[in-house]
């Protein structure tokens, strides 16, 4: 599972470039479940974002905001999905402590009676 590499933040890099390139890393880091870059990359892209002057985007520019802001989105999508899972998956382990604490307090009878 490849883990998406950090793009360095530098003027040479053309914004639409720079817009494509997070986008494009978003949505590896999503779709290998890869958590911890996914959050590394969303607050490089906060950051980018925050610098960047809205109203000086040409035209492919916008459009390749706009395309990040779809990536964004479905990646958050995802992310919600993945969330719910993951309390669905802890709720049922819950409800299954008492069961397992039984069993395995049960094999511990079994050691005992043998000693």
């Amino acid at each position: 599972m490849p883990i998406p590499v950090p793009v360095p933040t530098t003027q040479a890099v053309p914004v639409t470039g720079r817009l494509l390139s997070l986008g494009e890393r978003l949505r590896e880091a999503a779709a290998s479940g890869h958590w911890a870059a996914l959050a590394s990359i969303d607050a490089e892209l906060a950051q980018f974002l925050a610098r960047l002057d809205g109203k000086r985007l040409d035209m492919s520019e916008r459009k390749a905001l706009r395309e990040l802001q779809a990536v964004h989105e479905q990646v958050r999508s995802d992310c919600s999905h993945e969330l719910e899972h993951v309390r669905q998956t802890l709720a049922q382990m819950q409800e299954q402590r008492g069961g397992w604490s039984a069993y395995a307090e049960s094999q511990d009878w079994g050691t005992e009676a043998k000693a």
